[in-house]
């Protein structure tokens, strides 16, 4: 967002503030994404413009708008939904600016106009460019804790009030959408005695195209939410691949620097290649879940003990510590 103008960002931020007032239900028990990236407090995300894409054009159907993330758990599932709410935020305020500069050019091509010396009329009066909005440049995505709902409800009822408040107002906005991870969690999350699960509840919501919602899953736990048929035809899945290659490489610079630049420690002779090697050799698993493990645990190391900057024996330390072995 370097190249739009900081009065369009804070223009943006008031309509999302605005929002969440306006919502309170549904933002007291959530996070309003689109708000935190314009804030600079999600992390960058890289190298997966396909998958927001493929969200996208989901999000944009009559029938069944909804998306499923499906993903080997690490993957980065969860960081996928937070990069297309910075996508959408960034968007709309350069949308915004956009908008803004053609009224200045409409105003400053009126100036220049001639007027009709009996009537005063301005004579070839110019035409106004309109600038398109990009699609889903309103839209608003709300990441949902299923613990949020279900927690402090004690009686009968409680979970399901609290529900369906939440999703009156979803159901008022359409450019709502709702991000809950690890859906499959939805099963029976709620239920009581004489009340319905949340499962249960948003099925009709979903099959009437109420409301808009992106769920994440991993490859092992989708099957749950595949056990109830009518509820997993409202979702269209998107795989979620690891990133590996030259892809993983870039995206593992772009962490080690942007950790660099929140816990105030720099690594200048450790290199993302390095530590990768050592996590895939050591550790193993996702990436780039098991690697921002270890850098963030190493710099947050050396900041508590009033490190400035990190080495490759620093990492190695983390990593004998997380494995339990000696690491020369």
């Amino acid at each position: 967002m370097a190249n739009i103008a900081k009065k369009y960002i804070n223009e943006e931020i008031d309509r999302l503030n605005s929002m969440n007032q306006r919502y309170r239900n549904l933002s007291s028990k959530s996070r309003n994404l689109n708000l935190l990236s314009l804030r600079g407090d999600l992390a960058p995300v890289f190298h997966r413009e396909k998958e927001i894409e493929s969200i996208q054009k989901l999000m944009l159907r009559r029938t069944k708008p909804n998306a499923l993330l499906v993903g080997v758990a690490g993957c980065g599932k969860t960081a996928i939904a937070e990069a297309l709410a910075a996508h959408i935020a960034s968007q709309r305020a350069m949308w915004l600016s956009e908008v803004a500069k053609a009224e200045r050019e409409y105003d400053k091509a009126l100036a220049k106009c001639s007027r009709d010396p009996e009537t005063g009329e301005l004579l070839d009066v110019p035409e106004k460019r309109e600038v398109p909005k990009p699609p889903l440049c309103d839209a608003v995505i709300y990441d949902l804790p299923i613990n949020s709902m279900v927690a402090g409800t004690k009686y009968r009822g409680e979970f399901e009030e609290r529900l369906n408040d939440m999703l009156a107002e979803c159901k008022k906005d359409p450019n709502i959408i709702l991000f809950i991870d690890e859906i499959h969690l939805i099963y029976g999350a709620g239920k009581a005695e004489g009340s319905i699960s949340m499962d249960q509840a948003l099925k009709p919501a979903l099959a009437r195209a109420e409301i808009r919602v992106i769920g994440a899953t991993t490859t092992d736990e989708v099957s749950i939410l595949k056990q109830d048929k009518a509820l997993a035809r409202r979702f269209s899945d998107v795989e979620v691949r690891p990133l590996v290659g030259e892809a993983a490489l870039d995206t593992a610079t772009s962490i080690l620097a942007d950790y660099e630049k929140f816990h105030e420690v720099s690594a200048p002779n450790v290199t993302a290649e390095q530590v990768m090697e050592m996590v895939n050799f050591h550790i193993g698993g996702v990436f780039p879940n098991n690697f921002i493990d270890v850098i963030d645990e190493t710099m947050s190391s050396a900041k508590f003990e009033g490190k400035t900057a990190v080495t490759m024996r620093d990492i190695k330390n983390t990593l004998a510590r997380m494995t339990g072995t000696i690491i020369l």
